[in-house]
């Protein structure tokens, strides 16, 4: 298969299936009130986020959750031009990790903790269609792993805010 014609089916046909990892986003998740958060809180898990699992998701989610995208050999192509922007601003739009913890979204940092969670662990982030084109952006079972830990310490950490 060419180049080209692989391009094609990555980008125009699997899109429909898997553009965000097999989740459904066509239903408006509700804004969540954000309760006041301490902000050494905060702070204590945005310096863990940086120690422990920044890079792994520099590594395999900063290219559409952030404004730090890599672009690839491929994205002058104006049809994969577009599709990329579009699933660029698509994921912005629910997680943001530019300015790190807490990260930018419609929902609250508990929420986005449990988001990632779920994504990691169904495998659904990064979406296939990505993993495909991008070898290496796949993640391992230790970073997996990492970033569960993290996400399971800074839920208790922010469970403990609330009560």
């Amino acid at each position: 298969m060419t180049k080209l014609k692989y391009l094609l089916i990555t980008f125009i046909i699997v899109p429909l299936a898997f553009g965000h990892g097999g989740i459904d986003h066509s239903k408006e998740s509700k804004i969540v009130e954000k309760k006041e958060i301490r902000k050494s809180v905060l702070l204590e898990i945005n310096s863990e986020y940086l120690s422990t699992v920044k890079s792994i998701f520099k590594k395999s989610c900063f290219d559409c959750h952030s404004a730090q995208v890599n672009y690839p050999w491929y994205y002058e192509l104006p049809v994969v031009k577009k599709i990329i922007n579009s699933d660029i601003i698509e994921a912005k739009k629910h997680l943001d990790f530019t300015q790190d913890f807490p990260f930018l979204s419609h929902e609250s940092p508990i929420n986005d903790l449990k988001s990632i969670k779920n994504s990691v662990i169904s495998g659904g982030m990064p979406p296939l269609r990505y993993r495909i084109m991008h070898i290496g952006k796949k993640l391992k079972s230790s970073e997996v792993d990492s970033i569960i830990r993290w996400v399971d310490s800074s839920m208790r950490k922010l469970e403990n805010e609330s009560k």
